[in-house]
């Protein structure tokens, strides 16, 4: 199967793309993609970004100097370090990822399968992140900013103003996103195919890893909430 019917078939028809995956496991070309897509998000809405960071610090009546030092960083190339390091951001959170299924689903499944494969899978369902990736920038772009619209959970909730605390559930909400959610069920599949098991079973393993999932980032949410 070409790089071009993987991409498609990620959407379209998953299950024979995990397959054909599985029987050659592949990474790099999905992987240059996504990044390159990523670094044009990113630039096209670092500006935005470091904007609406500066009506919030206004709108919170925020120490005037630190508002001025954000405002000094819009006219410095220094702010494009995150698009250039986009790439090295993917690989590590995709490896650690990784590393963390094979461990867990090896002994959940009681089988041994090959880093690379749950690597690639999981490369290649990035595609669906990536979409939700382009269209929040796409409205941002036009809205001139990113706040007041999410594809996460807190799609359902009233948006707080910029001088607003934001709550610990708005918070949990929007680290919950409908992507990622659409990303998990697609992997489902791919678990299945990748360690030879049923869809009841993949879809076990994957619910096991949300609920880890949820529980860190309670943890997080509530710890962080007790240092500020």
């Amino acid at each position: 199967m070409s790089n071009l019917k993987k991409i498609i078939g990620i959407f379209c028809f998953p299950k024979k793309t995990f397959n054909s995956i599985n029987n050659k496991p592949t990474w790099l070309i999905p992987f240059i993609i996504i990044s390159v897509i990523g670094m044009l998000l990113n630039y096209y809405t670092t500006d935005i970004k470091i904007i609406d960071d500066i009506k919030r610090m206004e709108a919170k009546n925020i120490d005037e100097k630190h508002i001025e030092l954000n405002r000094q960083f819009l006219d410095k190339p220094t702010k494009y370090i995150g698009t250039v390091l986009t790439p090295i951001h993917l690989l590590l959170q995709w490896l650690f990822l990784s590393i963390i299924i094979v461990l867990l689903g090896n002994k959940f499944f009681h089988k041994k399968i090959e880093f690379k494969k749950i690597f690639s899978i999981l490369v290649w369902s990035n595609f669906i992140i990536i979409i939700g990736n382009i269209l929040r920038t796409i409205i941002g772009i036009q809205k001139e900013t990113t706040h007041g619209f999410t594809t996460s959970l807190a799609l359902f909730m009233k948006t707080p103003n910029l001088n607003q605390e934001v709550t610990k559930l708005y918070i949990f909400l929007s680290n919950i996103d409908l992507f990622i959610i659409w990303q998990s069920i697609i992997l489902i599949l791919g678990i299945s195919e990748i360690y030879n098991v049923s869809i009841y079973k993949s879809l076990k393993f994957i619910l096991m890893l949300w609920v880890i999932h949820i529980i860190l980032l309670i943890i997080l949410i509530w710890g962080f909430s007790l240092i500020i």
